[in-house]
């Protein structure tokens, strides 16, 4: 069995900032900057950061639309 995070990211409901950052072939400092972002989806589950795994497409399908024209 191939333990490929896109082999799991479709069953699961989030995902880590390791494993976000690699579905959007893209290094952690980065994921991290983006998460300054307004609308960036992470959030904190107690001490823990996690990425919803479909507001994560949203969010990245609609950067490349153009983002959202009017956030700050």
């Amino acid at each position: 069995m191939n333990n490929n995070v896109t082999d799991i990211a479709p069953q699961k409901i989030m995902v880590t900032l390791e494993e976000a950052a690699e579905m959007l072939s893209i290094s952690r400092p980065t994921l991290y900057r983006w998460m300054g972002i307004n609308g960036f989806p992470a959030v904190k589950i107690g001490g823990c950061v996690r990425i919803p795994v479909e507001e994560l497409r949203r969010w990245a399908a609609d950067q490349v639309r153009g983002g959202d024209k009017g956030s700050d």
